[in-house]
């Protein structure tokens, strides 16, 4: 068993309303725990966004990141 005592340590973020935790929490955690659906993108669509954000480096990527394709 170790140096380990059996004592669990654990993090946890408590909200009063289920409206409090949509403003703040990420919507992939919301999705992760089923208060919203997640989204549905295409295999293909991942790929060629990782893809072109490999191209560019640093503060550009989030440029990138917003941009969608016309």
């Amino acid at each position: 068993m170790g140096y380990q005592k059996c004592k669990s340590t654990g993090f946890a973020l408590i909200y009063d309303t289920l409206d409090f935790a949509k403003k703040f929490e990420p919507r992939y955690r919301l999705a992760r725990q089923g208060v919203v659906e997640p989204k549905k993108v295409a295999r293909k669509q991942r790929k060629d966004r990782k893809n072109r954000m490999k191209k560019v480096r640093g503060t550009k990527k989030a440029v990138i990141k917003d941009s969608k394709k016309k």
